[in-house]
């Protein structure tokens, strides 16, 4: 779990308890909540199984290349783009 997610669930679970507490006793501001409970959910969704983003190690970042782009194979015929024939 990354710390975006976390703080996600967190704003979530607060809203959701201000709402609770705001239905049981009415307090000023208690319409905050709904937009922190919108707001938390849509960021835990957005966030959910995601890594932290930005590596800052250069190999990482670089990784390896996908088959098929900057391969010696030009002018062979066999681009993918083409529409070439069934495999």
């Amino acid at each position: 779990m990354n710390g975006s997610f976390l703080a996600s669930m967190a704003l979530t679970l607060a809203s959701l308890g201000g709402y609770v507490l705001g239905t049981v006793a009415p307090y000023p501001g208690r319409e905050a909540s709904i937009a922190g409970l919108f707001v938390g959910i849509t960021l835990a969704v957005v966030t959910h199984g995601r890594s932290d983003a930005g590596s800052t190690d250069p190999e990482t970042d670089a990784g390896t290349p996908e088959p098929g782009i900057g391969s010696e194979t030009t002018g062979s015929g066999s681009d993918p783009r083409d529409g070439g024939g069934s495999r």
